[in-house]
């Protein structure tokens, strides 16, 4: 049986199986890493079993001007979750086998940054622990929120309870829009249909204010994810496009994964030229109206569970909803020169630093209220 096989039949075992645990979304991701680090795949065996992944990079890190040999999860800007894959029963050996193996190496590494771990993994709450255990210094952190809608109720139900202001603000985008010309929504889901549609979205990124951010799919590492990612999506049936059209002019785009049951928003843009128009809030709108009662390929007889926004703290996620998923990570530090350090500057002198402007800001204040 070939690694991918073995591979994904492990994460079909894993506690929070998903979608960036498969080896489909590593091996797309790769073709974006590639350009910039070290692949490091790790892998435990018991009785030639596999029972345990740790899918990781070797990357050079600048942090307070020092240059540093990190270890990392294999991920990108698009990944949601991440973690080391092994069934339950398991994990606890895997861990044990990943702190030795850290141990080990330790003169090749400065420090361990593991991100992107949803709360209930027991990756966050035990691997700190054991590695503290092995003379290592780590600590586990809640740096980020994933939110998401339930979608197995009913959608009439769900948007009255959203708020007035919201709806409001709704009515005004669908009016100005459909004044400016014929709107419609179109979704891509077969495979010719998914790669005309992802020569549009491609084009909306292209021209996107995320230029500067050297993550549009016109840059080499994001096209070759994108290009290998929708190869793999359409083989399984995962890939779900979503274009809002104004007279036939392409507007806005969504790009989405739809595995057991969950659809996962990755990357939407609209046409800077239309901005006034709001053509992606309109555009979230409607997908999202559609996608409750939605049923999933795999399984016509279930509908769609849950609807995840990715991670960030964009002001349209709360306006949807206020639940989400914690997304932790795990920072180590080796005991190398550099990890030393590192670990010095965050633990000590960076908490310093900042309990410090918390004394002089009430002071400050206090000063300006005397004028």
């Amino acid at each position: 049986m070939k690694l991918a096989d073995k591979w994904n039949a492990l994460v079909e075992k894993s506690t929070g199986k998903s979608v960036f645990l498969r080896h489909e979304w590593f091996e797309a991701a790769w073709q974006w890493r590639q350009h910039s680090s070290e692949l490091c795949i790790l892998t435990v065996h018991q009785d030639d079993v596999l029972i345990g992944i740790c899918p990781l990079v070797k990357t050079r890190v600048l942090k307070n001007k020092l240059s540093l040999r990190a270890l990392e999860f294999l991920t990108i800007p698009d990944t949601q979750f991440c973690d080391i894959i092994a069934a339950p029963d398991e994990k606890p050996l895997v861990l044990e086998a990943f702190s030795r193996w850290l141990k080990q190496t330790r003169r090749s590494w400065d420090t361990l940054n593991l991100s992107y771990l949803p709360n209930t993994s027991p990756t966050s709450e035990s691997l700190p622990a054991i590695l503290q255990k092995a003379g290592l210094q780590a600590s586990t952190s809640q740096v980020e929120q994933n939110p998401y809608i339930e979608l197995q109720s009913n959608w009439d139900e769900f948007y009255k309870g959203c708020s007035r202001r919201l709806k409001k603000g709704n009515n005004l985008i669908r009016n100005k829009i459909q004044r400016a010309g014929d709107v419609r929504l179109e979704q891509a889901q077969t495979p010719e249909e998914v790669r005309n549609a992802l020569k549009v979205l491609a084009t909306l990124s292209s021209q996107s204010w995320k230029q500067t951010t050297n993550t549009t799919f016109d840059n080499a590492g994001p096209k070759a994810f994108i290009e290998r990612l929708t190869s793999l999506a359409i083989q399984q049936n995962w890939a779900s496009l979503w274009i809002l059209y104004l007279d036939d002019k392409p507007l806005a785009a969504e790009y989405q994964l739809i595995y057991d049951g969950d659809v996962f928003a990755l990357r939407s843009d609209f046409d800077e030229k239309a901005g006034d128009l709001s053509p992606g809030s309109y555009l979230n709108w409607q997908l999202l109206e559609r996608l409750f009662g939605q049923q999933f390929e795999q399984q016509m007889d279930q509908p769609l569970k849950r609807y995840y926004m990715g991670p960030g703290k964009n002001a349209y996620k709360k306006r949807w909803t206020k639940i989400s998923v914690p997304i932790h990570r795990v920072t180590g530090y080796n005991t190398s020169l550099r990890g030393r350090i590192i670990y010095s500057i965050d633990q000590y002198i960076r908490p310093w630093k900042q309990q410090c402007s918390q004394w002089l800001t009430p002071n400050t204040e206090k000063k300006d209220s005397t004028k």
